[in-house]
């Protein structure tokens, strides 16, 4: 009875033992794919970060672009007010004038022109 205890103890044992092994090989294999993935995530993640920061200095640059042409323009628009004040009292002098033979629709025109200012906040 002792053998046959014996016999049915290591048959179990032995079984344990196999059935720990695969059990380990099952956590090993599962743990290299974990890690497999992990490590493909981690790639992809790698490059979209990448690819992100690409588009962010790509749009800075633009912005730096626009913004430097903003600024010209701006210099433009300044100067082209600066002239039209500029010239002002001039048109003024010929509306008044006697001399000068304007129709009415010369004068409303001038007239027009002379009267158009920009907001303080534009200029």
């Amino acid at each position: 009875a002792e053998y046959m205890g014996a016999k049915v103890f290591s048959v179990f044992y032995g079984e344990d033992k196999q059935i720990l092994s695969k059990t380990k090989d099952v956590e090993k294999s599962i743990s290299e794919h974990v890690k497999n993935q992990l490590n493909l995530l981690e790639e992809e993640a790698k490059q979209i970060i990448e690819t992100r920061l690409r588009e962010m200095k790509d749009l800075e640059t633009k912005l730096q672009e626009n913004e430097m042409k903003y600024e010209k323009m701006q210099m433009k628009m300044n100067l082209l007010y600066e002239q039209c004040e500029a010239v002002k009292p001039t048109l003024q002098d010929i509306v008044i004038s006697e001399d000068m033979k304007l129709s009415e629709e010369q004068k409303r025109s001038i007239n027009s022109f002379l009267n158009f200012s920009l907001p303080s906040d534009e200029v």
